[in-house]
């Protein structure tokens, strides 16, 4: 239930809807994770309906909330080391978290004496160990390759990817909205300068 109310809140554009079926789904797993229930898919399902959740919050409560939702992801890989969907919303929250504003930085630390940290880098290393656990299982996942890459000034590396997004088939309309993003990024990764030693 929790997987489905999440699939539904990302379908529509209603924002009192997509609130209402993000907290209905995220009941469902809060009961299944005070029930004892610890198998993997639970303390991810958590992790992505906590974060869903906190971007209705206040600044406060979503970086209040930013390490219990890593904490959740590293156990879900922790119960079950080849879910690549674990490792990409991990690579996710590091992507985010590398983002994150120098002021809400500034206030976590304020906060809670200390602030997430990470890097492009580090964020990048879990969309490729999903990738390796299951090659073009997810076409956000190839899309965070490309956005990585292209971060990190990796140009050969960002055009494979990216050729291989728009090789594929447009089944949903998640899929076409992908493929724009990356129509857009390619007239930006092709004016990447290369240099020698540089990953690529």
């Amino acid at each position: 239930m929790a997987r489905i109310n999440y699939k539904l809140s990302e379908k529509t554009r209603d924002n009192r809807l997509k609130k209402q079926l993000i907290e209905n789904g995220f009941h469902y797993v809060e009961q299944a994770l005070k029930s004892g229930k610890h198998n993997y898919s639970v303390h991810k399902w958590y992790a992505i309906l906590l974060n869903a959740k906190s971007q209705f919050n206040s600044s406060e409560e979503q970086i209040q909330n930013t390490f219990e939702i890593k904490k959740h992801f590293q156990e879900a890989i922790r119960l079950n080391p080849t879910d690549a969907m674990s490792y990409y919303f991990l690579g996710i929250w590091h992507y985010e978290v590398a983002h994150l504003s120098t002021w809400k930085q500034r206030i976590t630390k304020l906060i809670y004496g200390e602030s997430p940290q990470s890097t492009i880098r580090e964020a990048l290393k879990y969309f490729i160990l999903a990738e390796e656990i299951d090659p073009g299982f997810y076409n956000k996942n190839m899309l965070m390759l490309v956005k990585c890459y292209y971060e990190l000034n990796a140009k050969p590396l960002a055009m494979e990817f990216a050729k291989i997004i728009l090789e594929k088939e447009c089944k949903t309309n998640e899929d076409q909205e992908i493929y724009n993003e990356v129509i857009q990024l390619i007239p930006k990764i092709k004016k990447l300068k290369t240099f020698k030693g540089q990953m690529g």
